[in-house]
C-alpha cells in the first residue's frame, strides 16, 4: 500500500487539536488506516501512514485532514465548487494523450510544509492513479506568468525550444538532455517518435511537455498564490479524477474552471453519485439495529451527505473525491468502520461447516515428502520474475504496473527459479539436487480473469555430468507412488529448455503431463552455472484432477 509522511505538528495544526501518538494511532486504526512507523526527531514527530490503494484522496496531509474533520468532529464535507471563467485552452492535439482537463486555484497561501505536500501529492497521484504517468500526468504552473489563451498541440521535435524545470538554459532535444536522468529519463518512452505534445501560451512560450516535464518559466514556489493545474492522459475518467483530487485537497474559496475548446467546449464536471439506502440493508449485512437518524450521522462522519426520506430510507450522496465508492457495499463498509467493528454483535452462522485441508495441497505435501526421501532439497522461489528470467514465458501473464525489473511477469515455469537457486549456491558441494512444488500461471482467454494457475513439481540435478537417470528415477518413483503405471515417454524438440535429442515428454493416455531432459547449455551459461544438469517438470494438478479428483 502507498504511504504518506505527516508531521505531527502540521496535522495537529490542520485538525486544530493535539493528540499524543498513541491516541492518534488509535484514531487512524479505527478509521481503517495504520501508522507504519513513528519517527521521533529533535523538534517534531513524523508519522508514516499506510493508505489504502483506492483512497487517492488521503495521499496528502490536507486530504487526510478533511477526512478526519468529518470523522472526528462530524463536520459536513463540502465538495469543491468551481466558478466559471474566461480562461481557455484550445485543444489541437487529438492523437495519443488527447484527454485534457484544467482548473485554476487562486489565493492559496503556501508555507514550506504545504508546498512540499502539494508537490508530493502531485507525484503520488501521477504515480498511483496515473500509473507512473503512463495514463495520467499533471502539470502545475504559476498563473501570473502565463499569457492567455493557451494551446494544447503537437509540434515537430525540431521546433522545441524551452528551459525545462530547474534549468536556466534553453534546450531543443529532451532525449539528449534527459537520457541519463534517472528521474525524468524513464518518462521519455511515452513521447512520440516525431513530435512533442506541448502546452503553449499566447506568446509562444512552452508551459510543459506532457508527460515529461514542465517549463522552468512557469515554476511554482512557496510565494506562488495563483496556480494553473493541467492534467493530460489517455483516459478521461482518470484525468478528471486526478484534477478533482488535487483541487479538493488544496481548495480555496476562489477556484475557476478552464474551458477546453476543440470541436466543442469541455469543462470539468463535478458529478456526485447517489444511492438509496435502507436500514434493512444495513441490518442484513452488519446485524445492527440502528435508526435512520443515527445511520445518517454515521454516513456524515464518513464524508457523505444524506437526505432522510422516511423512517427506513435515506438518500446518500457520494462526494466526487470518493472514487473508491462503487457500490452500496462500500457505503455499508464505511458504516461498519464508523460504527466500530468491535461494537458489532458476533453471531454464529446459520450453517456450520467442517474445515479441512485443501486436497491439492495435501497431495502436494505428500509429493514434497517423497522428493525429500529421494535425497532432494526443497526450495521456494519467487512467483514474480523478470521477463529475461521467464525464458519459457510465451504464454505468461505480464504485470502492468511492476515496481522493479525483477517483478515484470508471473512465472510460467519453475525452471528459472531453480536455476537461480543453483546460481546463488555454487559454493555448495556438488551434485546439487533441488526441487520445488508451486504454482505457475498461464494466459487463458476462457478464464474470467484472463489467466489460470497450475500446480507444478520441478526437479533439477546439477553436477559434473548430466546424469539424466538421476532425475528419471525420482520421476518414475513419483508416478508409481501415484499409482500410475501406464505411461510412456515420447521424443520432444524443445531446444529452449533441453539439449536436442536428449529430452522427452511424459504421456499418460495420450495426454502430456510433463517433460524431462538434459538442460540446454545456453540456459546454464545464462545463469553462470559451470556444470551440466538434468531436470523434469510435472503438471501435478492435472495428475491430481485426472486420477484422484
Amino acid at each position: 500500500m502507498p504511504t504518506i509522511s505527516v508531521k505531527k505538528r502540521e496535522i495537529e495544526k490542520l485538525l486544530g487539536k493535539s493528540y499524543d501518538s498513541e491516541t492518534f494511532s488509535d484514531i487512524l486504526f479505527n478509521y481503517g488506516l495504520e501508522i507504519d512507523e513513528c519517527i521521533e526527531e529533535s523538534d517534531d514527530i513524523t508519522y508514516k501512514i499506510e493508505i489504502p490503494a483506492n483512497r487517492y484522496d488521503l495521499l496528502c496531509a490536507e486530504g487526510l485532514n478533511y477526512a478526519l474533520q468529518s470523522y472526528l468532529f462530524e463536520k459536513v464535507f463540502e465538495d469543491i465548487n468551481l466558478q466559471s471563467s474566461e480562461y481557455t485552452i484550445f485543444k489541437q492535439h487529438f492523437g495519443n494523450r488527447s484527454c485534457v482537463a484544467a482548473a485554476i486555484i487562486k489565493n492559496y497561501k503556501f508555507d514550506k510544509y504545504s508546498y512540499d505536500s502539494f508537490i508530493s501529492y502531485q507525484e503520488k497521484l501521477c504515480g498511483n492513479l496515473g500509473r507512473n504517468r503512463s495514463l495520467v500526468s499533471m502539470g502545475t504552473h504559476d498563473l501570473d506568468t502565463i499569457s492567455w489563451p493557451v494551446t494544447y498541440k503537437s509540434i515537430k521535435k525540431t521546433e522545441l525550444k524551452f528551459a525545462p524545470l530547474n534549468c536556466t538554459k534553453e534546450i531543443n532535444d529532451l532525449e539528449m538532455h534527459f537520457k541519463d536522468d534517472k528521474n525524468i529519463g524513464k518518462y521519455l518512452q511515452y513521447v512520440d517518435n516525431d513530435n512533442y505534445i506541448v502546452f503553449m501560451d499566447a506568446k509562444g512560450h512552452i508551459l510543459s511537455v506532457p508527460p515529461v516535464i514542465n517549463s522552468n518559466r512557469t515554476k511554482i514556489s512557496v510565494n506562488t498564490t495563483n496556480i494553473l493545474v493541467e492534467v493530460t492522459g489517455t483516459n478521461t475518467y482518470k484525468v478528471n479524477t486526478c484534477l478533482k483530487m488535487i483541487l479538493s485537497a488544496f481548495r480555496t474559496d476562489n477556484m475557476c474552471q478552464v474551458n477546453i475548446i476543440s470541436d466543442k467546449q469541455e469543462i470539468l464536471e463535478i458529478k456526485d453519485k447517489s444511492y438509496l439506502l435502507s436500514i434493512d440493508e444495513v441490518y442484513k449485512e452488519l446485524n445492527i439495529n440502528i435508526s435512520v437518524i443515527d445511520l445518517s450521522d454515521l454516513l456524515i462522519k464518513m464524508m457523505y451527505k444524506t437526505n432522510i426520506i422516511d423512517d427506513k430510507h435515506l438518500n446518500v450522496t457520494v462526494p466526487s473525491v470518493r472514487q473508491d465508492v462503487l457500490h452500496k457495499a462500500d457505503l455499508i463498509e464505511d458504516i461498519a468502520i464508523c460504527y466500530g467493528f468491535n461494537n458489532i454483535n458476533m453471531v454464529m452462522p446459520d450453517i456450520n461447516t467442517i474445515g479441512s485441508e485443501n486436497r491439492i495441497n495435501k497431495f502436494s505435501d505428500k509429493l514434497r515428502l517423497e522428493m525429500c526421501m529421494l535425497g532432494f532439497t526443497e526450495v521456494y522461489t519467487m512467483v514474480l520474475v523478470s521477463k529475461s528470467d521467464n525464458i519459457f514465458g510465451d504464454n505468461s501473464a505480464v504485470v502492468s504496473n511492476y515496481k522493479s525489473l525483477e517483478c515484470e511477469a508471473v512465472r510460467s515455469s519453475l525452471y528459472p527459479g531453480l536455476m537461480k537457486a543453483v546460481s546463488s549456491n555454487l559454493h555448495c558441494k556438488i551434485p546439487i539436487k533441488i526441487f520445488e512444488v508451486g504454482d505457475v500461471v498461464f494466459l487463458d482467454s476462457e478464464s474470467d480473469v484472463g489467466a489460470r494457475n497450475r500446480r507444478y513439481l520441478s526437479c533439477l540435478y546439477v553436477g559434473n555430468k548430466s546424469h539424466l537417470e538421476d532425475v528419471q528415477g525420482p520421476m518414475t518413483v513419483i508416478l508409481e507412488k501415484c499409482g500410475i503405471k501406464d505411461y510412456k515417454f515420447e521424443r520432444m524438440d524443445d531446444e529452449k529448455k533441453y539439449l536436442k535429442n536428449q529430452s522427452a515428454v511424459l504421456k499418460i493416455n495420450d495426454k502430456i503431463f510433463g517433460s524431462i531432459g538434459v538442460c540446454n547449455g545456453d540456459v546454464l551459461n545464462k545463469y553462470k552455472i559451470p556444470y551440466s544438469g538434468s531436470m523434469f517438470e510435472l503438471d501435478i494438478e492435472s495428475i491430481f484432477d485426472t486420477f484422484f479428483n
